[in-house]
Order: C-alpha cells, then sequence, then structure tokens
C-alpha cells in the first residue's frame, strides 16, 4: 500500500493560496509546503514565463564563446558540432546545428560518437574521426567536454579551436580550450539544474542578444522559441530536476511539441504508439527510450 505524504505546510498560509488562486484545499497545501514566498512566486511556479528566464551571459565562458562563434560564421569557417549519443546529447547537436544554420553559418556538420568503439564524450578516437570527416576550423562540444582534457591536446597540436558547452561536474582538470560553457563553473543556481540541451539553448539566446545589440540583421528572422521542441525532449530524458529555468523551458516545449508539424517528430511520436498529447512521462518512458 502506498501513503502519500506531502511536506507540512502553515494552515493560515495554504487558505490564502486556495482562495486567492481559487485552487482546491489539498492542492493548496502541497504548494503551501514548497517554500514559496508569495502569492506572484506561487503563480509564476504554476504558469512558468519565458520572460522570467536568466540572462544568458551569466553563464562563465558565454562571451567568450559568441564572439568566436560569430568570428567563424562571419569568415564562412566550416563548424563541427559534436555531441553525446544519449538523448539530451542528440538533441543539443541537433538544436545548435539548426541554430547556426539559420544565423547565416556556411558549413555545420554534426558528430556523435559511437557508443560501443568510442565511449562517452569527447574522446580522442572520436575527434580523431570527426577532424578527418568534417575538416573544422571551430568545434564545438554539447553535453560534454568539461573533463575531455587528452582530447583538447589533441585538438591544440592540430590548430583547431575548441569551446565546450556542458552541465557535467567538474571531476580533473580543465581542458585548455578557447571556452568552456558551464554552468557549474560559476552560474546561479537556478542554471546549475540545466540539461546539456539547455546550455545550448542559453548559447543560442546569447547569439542572438549579441547580434540584436549589435544590430545585426541574421537574427531579423529568428525566433528561439520553435525549437523549445527540442529543449524539453532533451531535458526531460536528461532526468534533470523539473525545476526553475527548466520548468520554464519544458512547459513551452512540451506545448511547441504538441503544435508541431515536424515529420520527425511526429514520425517518433508515431512509432512511440502515442495517441493524445505528449507529455513529460511520455518522454520519458515513450520518446527518450533506447
Amino acid at each position: 500500500m502506498k501513503v502519500w505524504k506531502t511536506v507540512a505546510s502553515d494552515r493560515n498560509w495554504a487558505v490564502q493560496i486556495s482562495q486567492e488562486l481559487n485552487l482546491p484545499q489539498a492542492v493548496a497545501e502541497i504548494l503551501g509546503g514548497l517554500g514559496f514566498p508569495d502569492l506572484d512566486a506561487v503563480r509564476r511556479f504554476l504558469d512558468p514565463r519565458l520572460s522570467d528566464l536568466t540572462d544568458p551571459f551569466l553563464i562563465p565562458g558565454m562571451d567568450s564563446a559568441v564572439q568566436r562563434i560569430w568570428q567563424a560564421i562571419d569568415h564562412g569557417e566550416t563548424i563541427a558540432v559534436y555531441g553525446d549519443y544519449d538523448v539530451d546529447g542528440i538533441t543539443s547537436t541537433g538544436l545548435l546545428t539548426k541554430v547556426l544554420e539559420s544565423l547565416g553559418a556556411a558549413r555545420v556538420i554534426p558528430c556523435l560518437p559511437s557508443r560501443l568503439k568510442e565511449g562517452y564524450g569527447l574522446s580522442p578516437a572520436a575527434l580523431t574521426r570527426c577532424m578527418q570527416a568534417t575538416n573544422p576550423q571551430l568545434l564545438l562540444t554539447v553535453d560534454c567536454g568539461t573533463n575531455a582534457v587528452e582530447a583538447a591536446q589533441l585538438a591544440a597540436r592540430s590548430g583547431l579551436d575548441v569551446i565546450v558547452t556542458d552541465h557535467h561536474e567538474v571531476s580533473g582538470d580543465l581542458p585548455s580550450v578557447l571556452a568552456i560553457v558551464n554552468p557549474k563553473l560559476g552560474a546561479p543556481e537556478s542554471l546549475k539544474l540545466l540539461a546539456g540541451v539547455g546550455v545550448v539553448f542559453k548559447l543560442c539566446h546569447a547569439l542572438v542578444k549579441d547580434a540584436k545589440r549589435r544590430a545585426r540583421s541574421e537574427v531579423n528572422h529568428i525566433d528561439l522559441r520553435k525549437y523549445l521542441d527540442w529543449v524539453a525532449v532533451g531535458t526531460v530524458a536528461d532526468i534533470v530536476p523539473l525545476r526553475k529555468e527548466n520548468r520554464i523551458l519544458v512547459r513551452h516545449g512540451l506545448a511547441r511539441l504538441n503544435q508541431s508539424e515536424s515529420p520527425g517528430w511526429k514520425a517518433l511520436i508515431d512509432v512511440a504508439g502515442l495517441r493524445q498529447a505528449v507529455t513529460t512521462r511520455d518522454i520519458a518512458f515513450c520518446l527518450g527510450r533506447g
């Protein structure tokens, strides 16, 4: 037998939530135990808003990464986007590839490691294969690279510029690269919960924000909201807490996914046998399995 236990909350506070927000008392008592300081915070929790997303430049390394990426776009350089083989890594790779192409990058090539032959993350073997196949001037890692010291040394010897975007913890010395964009290295607590695809979305936001600040025409047609379906799928599948910015991104990403006309998403949803609106449970146990 299962017994539901909720965090204790102040009775008067729960009654106020129930009355002011027209919620059932049981729901109000649960919300009352979550530590919200006021009714506005409860409203924001119940209705997450994209306007509450924080400045992407609060993540360490972001400014250096943005400037180098725009340099690559302006000079028509070949950019390799290197991800991981899990859902977070694949959605991160797809998202960044699509956005860079939309921003005018001449040649963007996605690279993923072989799970059985090359293992997790940015290994020297996988990097060598990627360089041979793409001959890039700039390599962007997504959902990996924070601890890839040996691979970074190989890239340096080859004259390849590397920018790491990642969300994993540091386990030793940091690799010597142009920039490491990882919230774990000093961003606000709300950003440290991001999955790899969330970090990539913040990078895309930073690219657009920087371009608007400098009146670059490439971003006049860009609407990053249309890419939030990628963010929702990668975030939920990576089993990160759906709090703070993750909650905002997934809330709006799910809406986008359920309205999407993408043949890819439609095919994946059909193969998964989903016949109703996709939920976080569907992503975690159906779309994200494999």
